[in-house]
């Protein structure tokens, strides 16, 4: 059986940028390989974009040792959008759903927090999967008590996401975030429901 890793999630912008500090950079540095600037200019440019309030960074990190599992950063933009310029997973923990736990969890608080009804990006074939798990296309691996199973996920909330294709960039993806008409139907009906016994 695999060993349980206890994971925090940490959200940096504007408002509290001396968080992203010299060792989260250098373990960001480390893992995310398609930037090929060295450390110095690598570590300036995730600085400066924090500059501009618009950046937010989202991290998912290990309890026990402090190791970044995984991290996103993208920008936001205008009629309710966000561009994710980078979505990455530390080999040393890819394939245990820590890149869909992270990317939910960017969605959730881009949702909530800033009312964003758009996340556009130009995913790489895994982002591309965790693209599906995350709108119901493809099943997520959870696990109940001890053993994996694989679940498709059903929008019982007042929201749902779907996945669109750019109209005129074709290897761009966009993640939809839509109120649940389903939710708000079923939401009338109990109403009615309750109106009807109190008559």
């Amino acid at each position: 059986m695999e060993e349980k890793i206890d994971i925090y999630y940490k959200k940096i912008n504007f408002e509290n940028r001396k968080e992203l500090n010299l060792e989260l950079l250098s373990q960001m540095h480390e893992i995310d390989k398609i930037f090929v600037f060295p450390k110095k200019s690598y570590i300036e440019i995730l600085k400066d974009y924090l500059k501009s309030k618009k950046y937010n960074f989202y991290f998912v990190i290990n309890k026990k040792n402090k190791d970044l599992i995984g991290g996103a950063f993208g920008e936001l933009r205008e009629r309710n959008t966000f561009f994710l310029d980078k979505l990455f997973v530390n080999p040393n923990y890819e394939d245990k759903g820590f890149g869909t736990k992270l990317l939910l969890r960017v969605v959730s608080d881009l949702r909530v927090n800033h009312k964003i009804e758009s996340i556009m990006m130009m995913p790489k074939p895994r982002t591309k999967s965790i693209n599906r798990r995350i709108t119901g296309l493809k099943p997520i691996k959870i696990n109940i008590d001890g053993e994996i199973k694989k679940i498709i996920r059903k929008f019982n909330s007042n929201f749902k996401y779907s996945l669109e294709k750019h109209q005129t960039i074709p290897n761009i993806e966009i993640i939809k975030i839509k109120k649940n008409d389903t939710e708000k139907a079923i939401v009338k009906k109990e109403k009615k429901k309750i109106k009807l016994k109190r008559r």
